[in-house]
C-alpha cells in the first residue's frame, strides 16, 4: 500500500533492468497491475533503444549486473539524455544506495527513491508515488518557467533544501501495544512541504542525501521531538517518542547533550533512538558505548528494520538495546508465506530471550495482525492502525474525542 493513493498517476511506461529474473517479474507484475506498460531486460544492451523508442518515465536499475553496473551505465551517454526518473535496486546497505543515487544526481540524472532488496509490493508502490510527485513537481516547474517564472530551484525538494528553506516538518506514526491496542508511542518522521502546500515524502527528500545532511537533519528533528514530548506530557498524555538517527550521529556527535537538561525533569518520559541493523553492527563498539551512556538519561536504543541486514544474531548480544523492530518486508504477507512467518517467529523468540520489546512494522491487514498477535509480538505499527500524521493530528488522536473515534474503528 503506498503512502497515499496515486491520484492522476504520471507514470505510464517503465523499464526494469535486473539480471535476477524473479526481481524483474515481481516488479513487472506490480506495475502492470496498475496499468503501467513495462519492459524488462537482464542487462543494459537494449537500454539505448528503450530510452529512445519506448520513452519510459521511470527506469528501475539494478546496481550490479552480470557484465556491467549502474555506475558505468549512469556515466554512459545513453542516460545523459534521459529525462525520466532512475530508481536504483540493490541488496546493499542504505548508505551505499544513497551514495550511488548521489552520484547519479551529480551526473545530471533525476534519481528517485532507491529500493533495497528484498523488494516488497509496498516498496514499489511507495516508489511509484514518489516518482509521480517528482514528475508533477517538474511539470509544474516547466510550466512556470515557460510563463516567465523562475521556479527551477523549487522543482525538487531535498533534505538540504528543506533545512535551508525551513520547509521540513516532523510528523509521527503511532505505535500500539497488541495486548490492549492502546497508543503507547510514536515514531518521528520527516516530511517536506512545497510553497504550494504539497507534501513531499521521504522518496524525494532523501534522494542524494549525504551523511552531513543526515546529521543536520537529526539535529533538526531531535529538539522538535523533545519539545513535542513535553507538549504531550503537559497535556496529560506522555509518550515515549522514537527518532531515527544515523550511527554517525551516535559516533561523531554528542547525543547526550540533546537530552541531558530535560532528563531530570518530572515530565520527561524518555526517548527511543532507532538505528538500522546493518548500520548498528557495522559500528558495533561506538554504538554500544553511546547506548550505555544514554541509559543515564532514559534514552533507549532500538534496532530498526531488523532482519533486512542478514546479520549474525549472536552479535546483537553486544548491543545494549531495548527494542527490536521487525522489518516490514517479513511482516507484510507473513500470514500467507511460511518462510516469512518462520523468520518472524525466530526474531520474536530472540527478542524474548534478550528481554527486549518487539515491534512488528508494516501491519496493513487483519491476517498479518492476527498472526503477529498469535506469535507473541509486543507492539505493532502500520497503516492498519494509523498512517504518519502531523503532530496536531497526533494530539487530536490522544484527546478524549480522538480516543472515542479510535474505539469505533
Amino acid at each position: 500500500m503506498p503512502l497515499s493513493p496515486r491520484e492522476d498517476p504520471l507514470v505510464h511506461r517503465a523499464v526494469v533492468i535486473d539480471d535476477e529474473f524473479l526481481i524483474c517479474a515481481q516488479i513487472e507484475d506490480v506495475l502492470r497491475e496498475r496499468g503501467i506498460e513495462t519492459r524488462t531486460a537482464a542487462d543494459d544492451v537494449a537500454l539505448p533503444a528503450l530510452v529512445d523508442d519506448f520513452a519510459p518515465q521511470v527506469i528501475f536499475l539494478d546496481i550490479r549486473l552480470g557484465r556491467s553496473d549502474a555506475f558505468e551505465i549512469m556515466r554512459k551517454s545513453m542516460l545523459s539524455r534521459y529525462e525520466g526518473i532512475v530508481c536504483l535496486l540493490s541488496g546493499s546497505p542504505l548508505d551505499f544506495l544513497l551514495d550511488a543515487s548521489a552520484i547519479g544526481s551529480e551526473l545530471g540524472l533525476w534519481m528517485g527513491p532507491a529500493l533495497k532488496k528484498p523488494v516488497e509490493e509496498a516498496d514499489i508502490l511507495d516508489a511509484l508515488h514518489a516518482v509521480d510527485l517528482m514528475l508533477a513537481s517538474r511539470s509544474l516547474a516547466r510550466e512556470r518557467r515557460q510563463a516567465g517564472g523562475d521556479v527551477a530551484a523549487r522543482s525538487r525538494l531535498t533534505v538540504r533544501d528543506g533545512l535551508q528553506q525551513g520547509r521540513l516538518e516532523v510528523w509521527y506514526q503511532p505505535t500500539f501495544t497488541l495486548a490492549t491496542q492502546a497508543l503507547t508511542g510514536a515514531e518521528a518522521l520527516v516530511r517536506g512541504r512545497t510553497e504550494e502546500g504539497a507534501i513531499v515524502g521521504p522518496g524525494e527528500l532523501f534522494t542524494g542525501a549525504t551523511q552531513q545532511d543526515l546529521l543536520d537533519l537529526t539535529a533538526f528533528v531531535l529538539p522538535k521531538a523533545i519539545a513535542d514530548s513535553r507538549t504531550l506530557a503537559d497535556g496529560g498524555t506522555p509518550l515515549k517518542l522514537s527518532v531515527n538517527v544515523p550511527t554517525s550521529f551516535l559516533a561523531e556527535a554528542d547525543p547526550a547533550a540533546f537530552v541531558r537538561d530535560v532528563s531530570g525533569e518530572r515530565w520527561w518520559p524518555g526517548m527511543i533512538l532507532e538505528v538500522t541493523e546493518d548500520e548498528a553492527l557495522a559500528n558495533l563498539k561506538a554504538v554500544a558505548q553511546v547506548a550505555l551512556q544514554l541509559k543515564l538519561y532514559a534514552v533507549e536504543l532500538s534496532i530498526d528494520d531488523f532482519g533486512a541486514g542478514y546479520s549474525s544474531l549472536a552479535r546483537l548480544r553486544d548491543l545494549p538495546f531495548a527494542e527490536l523492530k521487525l522489518d516490514r518486508s517479513f511482516v507484510h504477507g507473513c500470514a500467507s508465506d511460511s518462510t516469512k512467518l518462520a523468520i518472524c517467529k525466530s526474531v520474536l523468540t530472540l527478542g524474548a530471550e534478550l528481554g527486549c520489546t518487539t515491534v512488528a512494522e508494516g501491519i496493513e491487514d487483519e491476517e498479518d495482525l492476527r498472526l503477529v498477535t498469535e506469535i507473541g509480538c509486543d507492539k505493532v505499527q502500520g497503516f492498519r492502525f494509523a498512517r504518519p500524521m502531523p503532530f496536531s493530528d497526533l494530539l487530536a488522536m490522544l484527546s478524549p474525542a480522538g480516543d472515542a473515534a479510535a474505539e469505533s474503528r
